[in-house]
């Protein structure tokens, strides 16, 4: 669950993205939009610049909502290589200068405020789990706290 700067609480849930009115859950559809998630787990939400809203899925990557005109737009393909994992996002956290940092089951990747999507750090097979990322957090001096499963 994320707040917009606009007041909107958005929830993710299994059966994809609602918005919350004070009154009423609605569910967000973009049918027939390409830049739309193909599938409806939504596992972790990120509020960015006003007007942006950052939606990470189980099965279909990233996706960007323009949260005012409730239609779904382009994010640029993972730069990692292992894209089947890297389509699984597992963590969100954006940050002004520095844009959108994404944890996926491949690895670490920030996409900066041009767009760009840069790859940070690949994961490498571990059968422990221990370097999945399981949450972002903003530090003060820039970057972001990085929670595996081992702490």
């Amino acid at each position: 669950i994320v707040q917009d700067q606009d007041g909107w609480l958005w929830v993710g849930t299994q059966a994809g993205l609602h918005r919350w009115d004070g009154s009423d859950m609605r569910p967000i559809f973009d049918a027939g939009n390409p830049d739309a998630p193909e599938e409806s787990i939504v596992t972790t939400l990120a509020v960015g610049v006003p007007g942006e809203l950052w939606v990470g899925t189980a099965t279909s990557g990233l996706a960007r909502l323009d949260s005012r005109r409730l239609r779904y737009l382009p994010v640029a393909a993972s730069t990692l290589p292992d894209h089947p994992a890297s389509r699984q996002i597992l963590a969100l956290s954006y940050r002004d200068g520095e844009g959108l940092w994404v944890a996926s089951l491949a690895g670490l990747e920030r996409i900066d405020e041009l767009g760009r999507r840069i790859a940070i750090m690949e994961r490498r097979s571990d059968v422990s789990g221990s370097l999945m990322i399981s949450a972002l957090v903003p530090r003060p001096a820039g970057g972001v706290w990085i929670g595996t499963q081992q702490g």
